[in-house]
């Protein structure tokens, strides 16, 4: 597969993420990544009524799934490019028939294995795994729970220390190809101004269950937050965290408060993809605080949100999940090892910020920016 002009299909679960503009820029700086490569960009989706909740189980229905997908898809100018495969074979957007046209001799990228349709599957000239969660689909693999990666050609991960001696992912015999998650720079401007509030936004659990290895257990973003909790009153700086808590984890809730963040409602201050920029413009920096999966196993995930942080010239301050193996630290983007280092880089990061904001642009368009990124990719796709 050559990285010159080709029809690229990405695949994977948006509609069902209906006001998670986090979520959607990670489709949409690969399909106008692409787009700007020059590629003809297709987006598939599948809607199943099962799955029609929210993260904290709130009732999506199918019409709101659509326009959000649809909306999402307008902004990046690829409004006419999408089909939302529904049950009983009827599509959404592109027909098909159409698709199956556009799908046939493709590259598919597909997202985490979303796309199961094995007629469609069997179309695209290579058909490309593209894992966002490091860890987990491995152990899912390894202990026999489930079989991601079946039925793909080539598999990609941002788990930039996969295949490394340092990481314990199993990689079962493939070979991974590694890459930071690509960002339309275009689409992040730097917000010029002095605050200095520290941010993040994120789920507390997410969709998977804890993992163990070997006795060991492997947990969610929950397990590695809580020792963070008080790092905004031992620091001296005032701090947003953009999360949804479920009822079920009202004791953390008052953990972090208590500890001096003030959780904000996604939804509202950041429920679409234009209030999700701006609350990221408006941060001084981000705290980045992996799951435990990550860290543990140290696979070098690395969040796609911390991209766009660094891309707008934000700043990041992140638990190291071996990322610093990979990508250039110390200035803009610093790793840490625990709450007791991210307090004292905090404030030397604030108390120097112009410096650290230039260096976090100067990373993103360096490491991050998405032609580079996926010109990368397609290249090590044809090795």
């Amino acid at each position: 597969m050559s990285p010159q002009s080709q029809r690229v299909v990405v695949a994977g679960a948006l509609a069902h993420r209906v006001r998670r503009p986090g979520h959607a820029w990670v489709f949409l700086h690969l399909l106008e990544g692409f787009a700007k490569l020059g590629h003809d960009v297709t987006f598939v989706d599948r809607w199943d009524p099962a799955m029609g909740t929210d993260d904290l189980g709130h009732h999506v229905d199918a019409a709101e799934a659509v326009r959000w997908l649809g909306d999402c898809l307008d902004s990046v100018g690829l409004g006419q490019s999408f089909s939302l495969l529904m049950p009983g074979g009827s599509c959404v957007g592109i027909g098909r028939d159409e698709l199956s046209k556009r799908m046939s001799g493709s590259l598919l990228i597909d997202v985490m294995g979303f796309l199961s349709d094995p007629d469609l599957m069997a179309l695209p000239e290579r058909r490309v795994f593209w894992d966002l969660d490091p860890g987990f689909g491995h152990l899912w693999d390894q202990q026999g729970l489930a079989r991601p990666f079946d039925d793909h050609d080539d598999h990609v991960t941002v788990g930039l220390s996969i295949g490394m001696a340092t990481c314990e992912v199993p990689t079962r015999g493939r070979r991974w190809i590694t890459t930071p998650p690509p960002v339309v720079m275009d689409r992040w401007p730097i917000a010029d101004h002095d605050r200095r509030t520290v941010t993040s936004v994120a789920t507390w659990r997410g969709p998977f269950a804890p993992l163990e290895l070997d006795g060991r257990r492997l947990g969610l973003r929950a397990h590695a937050f809580r020792p963070f909790a008080d790092v905004p009153n031992r620091s001296g700086h005032p701090a947003v965290l953009a999360m949804d808590l479920p009822d079920s984890d009202r004791a953390d809730r008052e953990l972090l408060r208590n500890g001096g963040w003030e959780i904000v409602d996604p939804s509202v201050v950041a429920g679409d993809l234009e209030g999700y920029q701006e609350f990221i413009a408006a941060s001084g920096l981000e705290l980045c605080v992996a799951k435990e999966l990550y860290v543990e196993l140290r696979t070098g995930w690395f969040s796609d949100r911390s991209a766009t942080y660094l891309a707008s010239g934000r700043p990041v301050v992140a638990l190291d999940t071996g990322f610093s193996q990979v990508l250039p630290v110390g200035e803009g983007l610093i790793a840490v090892t625990g709450p007791d280092e991210a307090v004292e880089v905090i404030g030397q990061v604030t108390a120097d910020l112009p410096r650290h904001r230039k260096a976090a642009r100067d990373l993103a368009e360096a490491h991050l920016e998405s032609s580079h990124v996926l010109t990368s990719v397609l290249e090590r796709l044809g090795s």
